[in-house]
């Protein structure tokens, strides 16, 4: 018999994966007819990952995802990101991995809905930047 003393235990991460994130937001380098709907500097996301011994990329874009490997390392994280971005945001995605994130996503496959799928958050009305970016702001601040 195991017995659980209330708090975190191997047991209870068995169907969940936990990883850490970085989330980049910034204008891209070339501007859409959407842009104006937009907060200026968080017009577009992407993450890196830090897997120990180099950074993962996902980056989404209209015409297609790059997912890429960098050789740098781990303190090399600003010289990855452009020098135009406006926020870094560290998030960590705690995946349920049994549970599908929505199985209709009634939305345009954004490079926020994207990165929704990456990090598991399933809530139908972050659609822009700024929005995931508040989003993931509010559970830093809650998990301190």
């Amino acid at each position: 018999m195991i017995e659980q003393s209330g708090g975190f235990s191997l047991l209870s991460a068995v169907d969940h994966a936990q990883v850490d994130w970085y989330l980049v937001f910034e204008d891209p380098k070339q501007g859409n007819w959407w842009d104006i709907f937009l907060r200026r500097g968080f017009r577009h996301v992407y993450a890196l990952r830090w897997d120990g011994d180099r950074w993962l990329v996902y980056m989404p874009d209209k015409a297609l995802t790059y997912v890429g490997v960098i050789e740098a390392g781990r303190n090399d994280m600003l010289a990855i990101v452009s020098s135009e971005c406006s926020a870094i945001l560290r998030f960590v995605a705690t995946r349920k991995t049994w549970r599908w994130r929505a199985p209709w996503v009634l939305a345009p496959w954004t490079c926020v809905e994207q990165v929704k799928a990456l990090l598991g958050i399933r809530h139908p009305l972050i659609l822009t930047p700024w929005q995931l970016y508040r989003y993931v702001r509010a559970q830093n601040e809650s998990r301190r």
